[in-house]
């Protein structure tokens, strides 16, 4: 009699591997007959195991089940009081069928698509787990699918948990482990609210959208080290702490209901797109640099202090105080629909470069340490005190007089600062026009360079800090001019009075 490959083979103790592969299909379900050991079937084609026969091999150590098509579990292996170690390579498709649990001693490896196949179908190979689906392996577990997606329900371990995808992959009950390991080209959507691991690791070409129910640390698992994505969005209501480094391509979200503390860079590659960093309590900086085409601050109070901090746009909404350092120059504007910064405590912003300000800021005290601050018109400065570093050089361009100033609070100008102002769109000051630039009692005067007037006209800056505003007004030698003109013509028209016959007293009354 000629006997044929097996599909379905089994490593006992780690003694024996057999290593051919059949083309046949593989089922674990109850009334299965073939068995599971060193020997090999007589005929080829689709085989059924029992469940405890599969429990039966793994109390004797480790078990490795191949099939070149399709593996099935149609019900449960429970096998929690052995020690082996479950392992299942199929040339397409891995299923866990509705309820069905695999309760393990050892660690649980599946690899779906396995390149070790003969000739396996066609087909995108696939890791499914159906609704009410478990897999319980206290050593690990580990999910390989390079060529496809991978759709889990619960998983469970007390070691880590290693997800290698080609597509995506969903959950549709937590997973909770050691270390959760996401590789591969797929994206993960892994948002179930009981998620939880103590450390996360990822690099994968495709999006991470991550959920934890308690504090997690962006680290190293299996040698993977921080995040590297398409995008990045992280969701955890404990601490996050970034000891690892985060590279996105495209946009980034660390959200925490706790606190946030970043000791690795945080890198956002495309310069378009941006970092939003999101926490209960607090974000710190205690290593490491955030370098983002823009970053939204909201939540509770911010020090992001690091000087090589490489940010394009600032946009916050706290109730605490936003302290960032930045060796760039920085605007004040719009990220993710969020404009200017708003908080409930202090702001206080050093800059290596110049402050452009296309967003209001309102706070409690605002500290502006810049070589230049560029003010708008449309946009304000709101706070009890506004603060700005020596030589700081503030500019401001309009286009019509200033009737809303433009800070608003008690303002100290640091000595040698300078103020510019410019005119756009054609606008030219002309006599009596006001620029209201503060609000509220003012601590050091700023040097002026203002934009020339048509002849006849001077500015006015000695009430400024008085008043906060400055003023075009006439020079003073035409208005003596004016005055001399007018005299003369009133003179020359009493005398032609007088000659007349008409005389005139000094209170103004004809004489008799």
């Amino acid at each position: 009699m000629i006997t044929k490959t097996v599909p379905v083979h089994l490593i006992v103790c780690s003694l024996l591997t057999l290593s051919a592969w059949g083309a046949d299909n593989l089922t674990i379900a109850n009334g299965g007959t073939d068995p599971v050991s060193s020997a090999t079937f007589s005929v080829s084609g689709d085989k059924t195991v029992a469940p405890s026969t599969v429990a039966s091999a793994l109390a004797s150590g480790n078990v490795d089940l191949q099939a070149n098509a399709d593996t099935v579990f149609s019900n449960s292996v429970s096998a929690s009081s052995t020690t082996g170690n479950l392992v299942l390579q199929s040339g397409r498709s891995i299923t866990l069928a509705a309820s069905v649990g695999l309760s393990l001693g050892g660690s649980f490896t599946a690899t779906a698509g396995d390149s070790g196949a003969n000739n396996p179908p066609a087909g995108t190979p696939a890791f499914i787990m159906d609704s009410g689906s478990f897999v319980n392996a206290p050593a690990g577990i580990t999910i390989n699918n390079s060529g496809g997606g991978i759709s889990l329900a619960q998983l469970t371990t007390n070691n880590n948990i290693s997800l290698n995808a080609g597509g995506s992959v969903t959950q549709s009950n937590q997973l909770t482990g050691s270390g959760l390991e996401l590789l591969g080209s797929g994206s993960y959507t892994l948002t179930n609210s009981s998620n939880h691991v103590s450390t996360l690791a990822a690099n994968t070409t495709g999006a991470i959208n991550y959920v934890d129910s308690g504090g997690i640390n962006i680290g190293t698992v299996n040698g993977t080290r921080g995040l590297s994505a398409d995008s990045v969005n992280v969701q955890t209501g404990g601490n996050i702490s970034v000891v690892g480094p985060v590279t996105s391509l495209h946009n980034a979200t660390l959200g925490s209901n706790d606190t946030i503390v970043l000791a690795q860079n945080v890198t956002i590659e495309t310069p378009s797109n941006f970092l939003i960093l999101s926490a209960g309590t607090e974000v710190a900086q205690s290593a490491g640099v955030i370098t983002a085409g823009g970053l939204e601050l909201s939540g509770g109070s911010f020090s992001l202090t690091s000087s090589g901090n490489a940010v394009g746009t600032l946009a916050a909404y706290t109730t605490g105080d936003v302290s960032f350092t930045n060796a760039q120059s920085l605007t004040i504007g719009t990220v993710n629909g969020l404009n200017g910064i708003t908080t409930h405590g202090n702001v206080s912003l050093a800059v290596n470069g110049r402050i452009t300000i296309s967003g209001a800021i309102n706070a409690n005290n605002v500290s502006l340490q810049a070589t230049g601050v560029t003010l708008s018109t449309a946009y304000h400065i709101n706070a009890s005190s506004i603060s700005f570093a020596n030589n700081t050089n503030l500019s401001l361009a309009v286009s019509a007089p200033v009737s809303s100033a433009i800070l608003n609070g008690s303002v100290t100008f640091g000595q040698g600062t300078a103020f510019t102002l410019t005119t756009t769109n054609g606008y030219d000051p002309v006599a009596g026009d006001t620029f209201q630039l503060v609000s509220g009692s003012i601590t050091g005067t700023p040097s002026w360079m203002l934009p020339a007037l048509d002849p006849g006209l001077s500015w006015d800056t000695s009430q400024f800090t008085t008043t906060g505003a400055i003023d075009v007004v006439p020079e003073p030698s035409t208005i003596s001019m004016l005055l001399l003109g007018c005299g003369l013509v009133l003179g020359r028209l009493i005398c032609r009075k007088v000659e007349g016959g008409t005389a005139f007293e000094a209170s103004g009354r004809k004489k008799p």
